[in-house]
C-alpha cells in the first residue's frame, strides 16, 4: 500500500512531467515557427542578393563599358594625331598635304576628322558592333554644331561649360556621357573633347574661317567672322556609343555563375539551419536560462541582486496588504568590511563576501530570499514571519558571521555585522518607505556600538515623516530653482582683539523654506541629505552662493572680515574637492583666499584625519584658513591638533551654553584655551547667549564671541532674483 509521502512524491514528479512535456510542445512549436520564419528569410534574403548581384553586375558592366569608351576615344585621338604628324605633316613637307576633297587632288590625303571617321566606320565592322564611334567637328561655328539628337547636343553643352577662351594650358576635359536606348538598345553614349593640341590644327581652322565663301555664310547666319581659334580650346569631340547589351551577353556565364552559387548557399544554409535546430534547441534553453539567472543574481556572490529582491520585495507589500500578512526586512551593513578593504585590498574584501554568502543563506529556510544589495550591504527577506522570529534570525545570522575569523596572508580579521529590521504588515504604505526605514535602522544599531539588531517599529506617522525626507533631495532642487534656498550669515566679533587676526567672524548658514515659505529644520535637511549621499552638492552650492554673494557685496569684502563656511565629513571624502575651491578663487579672483575659511567639524576631521590633513596642505598652501569647528566634543582630536595646522578653533557650545555656573565645563573651555593661545591659534565662542557668558569668555581671553546675545543670523538680502524675504533674521 502506498504511503502518503510516495504518494505526494508522485504527484510532485506528475507535476514535473505534465510541466516538461508542456515545456517541450512550446518548444517544438517554437521549433517549427522558427524553421518556417527562416526558411521565409533565406528566401528573401537570396531575392535580395540576386538583386544585388544582378544590380552590381550592372554596375561594373557599367563601369567596364565607361572604360572602354574612354579606352576607345582615347585610341581615336591618338590615332588621329598620329595620321596628323606623320602623313600629313609628311605631305606638306612635300607639297602637297591634306585636303577636304582629296579625291580630286592627285598627291593629297584626307584631312585627319575624314580619316578618323573612315577609321571609325571600319571599326565598327569589324568587331560586331560592340561598340562605335565618330568624330564631332566644332570649326562650322553654327548654333545646332551639326549635332543630330539630344545626347549629342546635351554632352556637347557640358564640353563647352569647360572651354576657356584664353586657355595657356591643356584644359583638365572631364568626358560627358550617360545610358539611354540607343537604336532600340540600352546603350552608354560617351563623348570626349578632341582640343588643339597642336598648332598645325589651330592655324588650319583659322586659315578656314578666313575664307570668302565661310566668311559669307557666317555672316548669312548671324555668326561672328573674327573668331580665331586658340590651342587647347575645343575644335571638336569624339563620340562613343558603347551596347550594354553585347557586353551583358559577355558576363552572361558569369551572372550563371553567381545564381548557382545563391542556390547552392540557399541549399547549404536550411541544411545547416535544420541541423542547427536539431542540436542546439536544448542548447538555446540553457543560455536562456543561465541570462535570466545572472539578470537576478550577483555575479560575485551568487546571490539575488537588487533588482531581484526590489521585485520581491514589492510582492510581499503587496500580499500584506491582500492577505493581511506579516513579513520581515532584514538590512545587514558588515562592520569591519572597509578595513579590510583598505588593509588587505579589494580581492580580500570579495573573498570575505563569497566565504559569507553560503553561509547566511545556510541559516535562512527554503521560502526567504538572501540577496546582495552593493559593497558590503545584504537584504533579507523573510515570508510569513513576525518579528520575534525575525529578531532570532537576525541574531542567529549575527553570531554566525561573528563566529568567523577571516584569514588572509597571515592577517586575521574579527568579523560583526549591524542590522536593521522592519516588519512588513498590512499599514506599510510602499517598498521605497520600508527601505529607507530599514536602513534607519542599521545605521541606529552602528550608532548603538555595532554588532547589534536594532528594531524599528514603524507607526503611520513615522511614515509620514519618512516619505517627507524620501522628497527632501526633490524639494531641494526645486527651493535652489524658486529661491527657497538661500543662505544667511552669523558673524562673531573680537572680544580681545590682540588674538584675533579680524574684527568679524561672518559664518555662512543654510536655510531652507517648504512651499508655504515655512522654515525647515537645518538639521533635518543635513540628515536627510547625508542620508541619501548629495550632502557634497549642497555644500558645492553653499561655496558657489557664498563666492557670488561676496562677488557682488552682499556680503562684508574687507579687511575687518573673514566669510566661514561650512563643509560637511561627506564633501571632504570626494575626489578633487580642493580643486573646486581653487577654481572658485580663478572665478572670483577679487576675493582673496585669506578672506575665506571652512570650517570642519572635529568628529569629522578625526574620522577623516588623513584626507583632512592633505586638503589643509594644498589649500593652505594657495592661501585658504580653516577653522576646527565644535571642538572639545571629543577630545581625542588633542593629540593631533598639532599636526592638522587650523587658523581657528570653535569651541563647542554645550561647554558654553553652562560655563557661568559649571566649573568643570569652565575648566575644560580654559583648557581650549591654553592650548589655543600655545599654538597661536584664535578661539571662538558659540552660543553666547546673555551678557554674564560673555563677560566670562572674555575674561577667559576667547579671541571671539558668536551667539544670539551678538547677532542673529540673517538672510543675505539680493542672493537670488526671485527670493523672498521670510524676517529679517532666520
Amino acid at each position: 500500500m502506498q504511503t502518503h509521502t510516495d504518494h505526494h512524491s508522485d504527484t510532485l514528479v506528475s507535476q514535473k512531467t505534465n510541466r516538461f512535456v508542456e515545456t517541450n510542445t512550446i518548444f517544438n512549436q517554437l521549433r517549427r515557427k522558427i524553421i518556417i520564419l527562416s526558411v521565409v528569410l533565406l528566401a528573401l534574403l537570396s531575392t535580395a542578393a540576386w538583386y544585388v548581384i544582378n544590380l552590381s553586375q550592372q554596375r561594373v558592366i557599367q563601369h567596364q563599358a565607361l572604360e572602354l569608351a574612354k579606352v576607345v576615344s582615347t585610341m581615336a585621338t591618338t590615332a588621329r594625331s598620329v595620321y596628323a604628324k606623320t602623313a600629313v605633316a609628311k605631305l606638306s613637307n612635300d607639297g602637297f598635304g591634306a585636303n577636304i576633297h582629296p579625291a580630286n587632288k592627285k598627291g593629297y590625303i584626307p584631312l585627319p576628322a575624314q580619316f578618323l571617321k573612315q577609321l571609325g566606320k571600319d571599326m565598327a565592322e569589324k568587331q560586331s558592333g560592340l561598340y562605335t564611334y565618330q568624330p564631332l567637328s566644332r570649326w562650322n561655328l553654327e548654333k545646332n554644331q551639326g549635332l543630330k539628337d539630344s545626347f549629342q547636343k546635351w554632352a556637347w553643352q557640358q564640353l563647352e561649360k569647360q572651354d576657356m577662351p584664353n586657355p595657356q594650358q591643356p584644359i583638365n576635359w572631364q568626358p560627358a556621357w550617360r545610358i539611354e536606348l540607343f537604336k532600340g538598345e540600352p546603350t552608354l553614349r560617351f563623348m570626349q573633347a578632341d582640343p588643339a593640341t597642336a598648332n598645325s590644327c589651330v592655324n588650319c581652322h583659322n586659315k578656314m574661317e578666313k575664307r570668302n565663301n565661310i566668311m559669307q555664310r557666317r555672316q548669312q547666319q548671324g555668326i561672328n567672322t573674327q573668331k580665331q581659334w586658340k590651342l587647347n580650346q575645343l575644335l571638336g569631340a569624339i563620340e562613343v556609343n558603347i551596347s550594354l547589351g553585347k557586353v551583358e551577353a559577355l558576363a552572361k556565364e558569369q551572372r550563371n555563375i553567381g545564381f548557382y552559387t545563391i542556390v547552392g548557399i540557399v541549399i547549404l544554409g536550411l541544411v545547416l539551419l535544420m541541423l542547427f535546430l536539431y542540436l542546439d534547441i536544448t542548447r538555446a534553453k540553457n543560455v536562456a536560462a543561465n541570462l535570466k539567472w545572472q539578470a537576478e543574481h550577483d555575479d560575485l556572490t551568487g546571490l539575488f541582486n537588487r533588482n531581484s529582491f526590489d521585485r520581491r520585495l514589492n510582492e510581499l507589500v503587496n500580499n500584506a496588504r491582500q492577505w493581511n500578512n506579516n513579513h520581515v526586512l532584514l538590512f545587514i551593513d558588515l562592520d569591519q568590511f572597509k578595513v579590510i578593504n583598505d588593509t588587505c585590498g579589494h580581492q580580500a574584501g570579495d573573498a570575505l563576501l563569497q566565504i559569507l554568502a553560503p553561509k547566511l543563506k545556510s541559516i535562512l529556510r527554503r521560502s526567504d530570499i538572501l540577496a546582495r544589495l552593493g559593497g558590503d550591504e545584504f537584504g533579507v527577506l523573510l515570508t510569513n514571519c513576525d518579528a520575534e522570529e525575525g529578531n532570532r534570525i537576525a541574531n542567529l545570522i549575527l553570531a554566525t558571521i561573528r563566529s568567523y575569523q577571516f584569514e588572509w596572508q597571515t592577517q586575521k580579521h574579527s568579523i560583526s555585522a549591524s542590522i536593521g529590521l522592519v516588519s512588513i504588515t498590512p499599514k506599510c504604505e510602499n517598498a521605497t518607505a520600508l527601505m529607507s526605514a530599514v536602513d534607519m535602522a542599521c545605521y541606529a544599531a552602528k550608532d548603538q556600538g555595532r554588532n547589534r539588531v536594532h528594531i524599528l517599529t514603524i507607526t503611520e506617522e513615522e511614515f509620514l515623516q519618512l516619505r517627507s525626507e524620501m522628497e527632501i533631495p526633490t524639494r531641494i532642487h526645486k527651493a535652489i530653482d524658486n529661491g527657497d534656498l538661500l543662505i544667511a550669515t552669523q558673524h562673531a566679533v573680537a572680544i580681545n582683539e590682540k588674538n584675533a587676526p579680524f574684527k568679524y567672524y561672518n559664518e555662512v548658514l543654510l536655510r531652507l523654506f517648504d512651499s508655504n515659505k515655512q522654515p525647515i529644520p537645518t538639521q533635518m535637511l543635513i540628515e536627510a541629505a547625508e542620508r541619501y549621499n548629495f550632502m557634497d552638492r549642497i555644500d558645492k552650492w553653499v561655496v558657489n552662493q557664498t563666492f557670488s554673494s561676496l562677488s557682488r557685496g552682499l556680503i562684508p569684502l574687507d579687511k575687518d572680515s573673514i566669510t566661514a563656511i561650512n563643509i560637511s565629513g561627506a564633501t571632504l571624502n570626494i575626489e578633487n574637492f580642493a580643486e573646486f575651491i581653487i577654481d572658485m578663487f580663478e572665478a572670483y579672483p577679487e576675493i582673496s583666499p585669506q578672506q575665506i575659511c571652512l570650517e570642519i567639524t572635529e568628529t569629522a576631521a578625526i574620522h577623516n584625519l588623513e584626507k583632512i590633513k592633505k586638503l589643509i596642505s594644498k589649500l593652505k598652501k594657495y592661501g585658504c584658513l580653516f577653522a576646527l569647528d565644535d571642538f572639545g566634543s571629543g577630545l581625542s582630536s588633542l593629540s593631533h591638533l598639532k599636526n592638522m595646522d587650523v587658523d581657528f578653533l570653535k569651541i563647542d557650545g554645550s561647554f558654553i551654553k553652562d560655563i557661568v555656573n559649571d566649573n568643570i565645563d569652565k575648566a575644560m573651555v580654559a583648557s581650549v584655551v591654553t592650548i589655543g593661545k600655545a599654538m597661536n591659534i584664535p578661539t571662538v565662542a558659540e552660543w553666547v547667549e546673555d551678557q554674564a557668558i560673555l563677560e566670562t569668555i572674555t575674561e577667559m581671553g576667547i579671541s571671539y564671541a558668536q551667539g544670539y546675545h551678538i547677532a542673529h543670523p540673517e538672510i543675505v538680502k539680493g542672493q537670488n532674483d526671485n527670493e523672498f524675504t521670510p524676517s529679517e533674521t532666520a
